[in-house]
């Protein structure tokens, strides 16, 4: 068996404790694909969008497109990822055609 075949388990905990946990099963493919998306996040965040896009995986049949799909998903209407205003650096602006100009 190769490591792509491995089966992962994460178990998805809730803030209600009326909901029984659910195992998810993963390939390392999967799981990484998960914890890539999870990178553009701070930090602390990052567990509460992991949990989220496991509940959103739940009682479905999982492929990659699906993990991809809930990933997006997640990460765009969660409002966990908050990005930058503007991506022009900060500090002095040049103005002109360039260092000696």
């Amino acid at each position: 068996m190769t490591s792509t075949d491995t089966a992962t388990i994460i178990t998805m905990t809730e803030a209600s404790a009326d909901r029984e946990s659910t195992p998810l099963a993963l390939t390392d493919n999967q799981l990484d694909q998960i914890m890539r998306h999870a990178a553009v996040l701070h930090p602390g965040l990052r567990r509460a969008y992991v949990e989220r896009v496991a509940y959103e995986l739940r009682n479905q049949e999982i492929g990659d497109g699906l993990v991809y799909r809930m990933c997006a998903k997640v990460l765009k209407e969660s409002g966990l990822f908050d990005p930058p205003l503007s991506t022009e650096p900060t500090g002095r602006r040049r103005v002109g055609g360039g260092k000696y100009a």
